[in-house]
């Protein structure tokens, strides 16, 4: 019988932080009353350029290998792949992954 376990997890958000007050800036709000209706304190946002989904889960995927403490037992290249095909996807507009 095949068994399977999580042996490691990982998170990776954003450095851009943005918070309540910082929106206050921008338009007629505070902090309080978005906490109230919400309760969110503070959002993290992706650099235009440099974080997308994928390079978000790479990083992510980069903590769980090392935490599951098998990052010397497998080839890590495929989140070379996995960069260079996002890449390669957002650089010609209109592209898809072929099947």
């Amino acid at each position: 019988m095949l068994r399977s376990k999580i042996a490691g997890i990982g998170k990776y958000v954003p450095d851009n932080i943005v918070t309540n007050d910082t929106l206050t800036k921008y338009m007629e709000t505070s902090d309080e009353w978005i906490q109230e209706r919400t309760g969110i304190r503070e959002r993290r946002y992706a650099g235009r350029d440099t974080e997308t989904t994928t390079t978000l889960g790479v990083e992510a995927s980069k903590i769980a290998i090392e935490r599951a403490g098998i990052a010397g037992c497998i080839k890590t290249s495929w989140l070379s792949v996995v960069k260079s095909i996002h890449l390669d996807l957002i650089s010609r507009p209109g592209a898809e992954i072929s099947r």
